[in-house]
């Protein structure tokens, strides 16, 4: 790796074995984290046991550019209707980051007592319902974390709409009168049912 100092680094292939065409050779696999540079491999070989003579040439050059950490974040949407039943989605979130094909993982910082959850890239209700009249509006913070373990931190307002209540039954408390009742005597009394979705 070229620097200073350059750091150096060997590794044996194969030793007294023969070696066949073509040759793959995987000589990294994962993500580099905190690394930034040219790196240039070069391949060693002998030609017979006697003489030893090693020769070595460049194969290949490798430059890792330096990790950019995302710089916003974006929710989909961010209202949702009171009682609305657990694992509801309210919206999915995204990221903005210069680094291509970067992968993203996701978390809230708060949740607003335990009011919403993240599950992959998706900002749902937890089993605890949402009330309108507990505040229409809810503060969450969210943490975008990249591969390589840069991240930033955003707030967001979600919007918590009250349900319009119909009424789905209508009762009378009494169904009887007594006969030659006097005008006006009171049969019973008019109640109205209503249910809010989740109930």
């Amino acid at each position: 790796v070229t620097g200073d100092p350059p750091v150096t680094g060997s590794m044996t292939v194969a030793k007294r074995q023969l070696l066949s065409e073509p040759l793959e050779l995987t000589l990294f696999q994962g993500t580099l984290v905190g690394l930034a540079g040219v790196f240039e491999v070069s391949l060693g070989y002998q030609l017979t046991e006697k003489g030893s003579q090693l020769l070595s040439a460049p194969i290949v050059t490798l430059t890792v550019r330096p990790n950019h950490p995302p710089t916003a974040i974006h929710l989909s949407a961010n209202t949702v209707a009171e009682l609305s039943p657990a694992n509801t989605v309210i919206g999915r979130f995204s990221s903005v980051d210069s680094d291509k094909q970067d992968g993203f993982v996701y978390g809230l910082l708060d949740d607003a007592g335990y009011s919403f959850q993240v599950v992959g890239d998706k900002l749902q209700t937890t089993v605890f319902s949402l009330h309108s009249n507990d505040g229409a509006e809810r503060e969450i913070t969210v943490r975008s974390v990249d591969a390589a373990g840069g991240f930033i931190d955003q707030q967001f307002t979600i919007h918590v709409t009250p349900v319009v209540v119909k009424p789905t039954a209508i009762h009378l408390t009494r169904q009887t009168i007594v006969e030659n009742s006097p005008a006006g005597t009171v049969v019973g009394r008019l109640v109205t049912e209503t249910r809010k979705p989740g109930t």
